[in-house]
């Protein structure tokens, strides 16, 4: 009987301790209260801290600028990208806590980029929503030459950049064979004539280079 009232009293005891150790445990562990008022970023900006309230050591702090003993990774000094997903949260150089983040791209206007248009990023200046050019309506510049094809404008309806492209098979030496119906040329002539054009063609460009 001595044994089992030995051992009830040390169950009471034991009962009545463990919820005051959880307890003191919760009340010390170092925690994030509430997170910055801010959490949704673009990449042209940087973490903002206003609203973080914790727990350290048994105390609750709000955070100030003026408490240097807060710091953060990313730093309030460093661009925030959208790979960022948490911010880490140190007081006295002692792990917090992490708050999520969510950062996107911030993008500019519609840009003209060589055949095509679309939008930089002003945070990390990658290019998003390329896409060509879209022309409806041509016009020919009448600029070919007897080995140069001719060119011809129109106007992007997207972007309404200028566009200016080569019409393939234009080149003047072509049309200097034109003949009606009658006397066409057969097939093996018109083979011959390609070949004896891409030789010329060749030749030019030789004499350009050594000149």
């Amino acid at each position: 009987m001595k044994t089992k009232k030995a051992l009830a009293v040390v169950l009471a005891v034991v009962m009545l301790v463990m919820p005051l150790a959880v307890s003191s445990f919760a009340a010390t562990a170092n925690a994030i209260i509430t997170a910055p008022l801010k959490t949704a970023y673009n990449d042209t900006e940087y973490f903002n801290a206003q609203g973080l309230s914790i727990v350290y050591e048994n105390e609750i702090i709000v955070y100030t600028p003026a408490d240097t003993n807060f710091r953060f990774e990313p730093a309030f000094n460093e661009l925030l990208t959208v790979e960022t997903t948490e911010v880490a949260v140190y007081y006295n150089n002692r792990f917090i806590g992490m708050v999520p983040v969510t950062v996107d791209h911030l993008l500019g206007e519609l840009t003209a980029i060589d055949h095509g248009h679309g939008y930089f990023c002003l945070g990390c200046g990658t290019l998003h929503n390329f896409e060509n050019h879209i022309v409806e309506e041509w016009i020919p510049n009448d600029d070919g030459g007897i080995f140069t094809m001719q060119t011809q404008t129109g106007t992007c309806t997207i972007c309404s950049a200028q566009v200016t492209e080569s019409i393939p098979g234009s080149e003047k030496f072509f049309t200097l064979f034109d003949v009606e119906t009658e006397g066409a040329l057969t097939e093996l002539e018109s083979t011959v004539l390609l070949y004896f054009y891409q030789i010329v063609v060749s030749l030019i460009q030789m004499l350009v280079g050594i000149s």
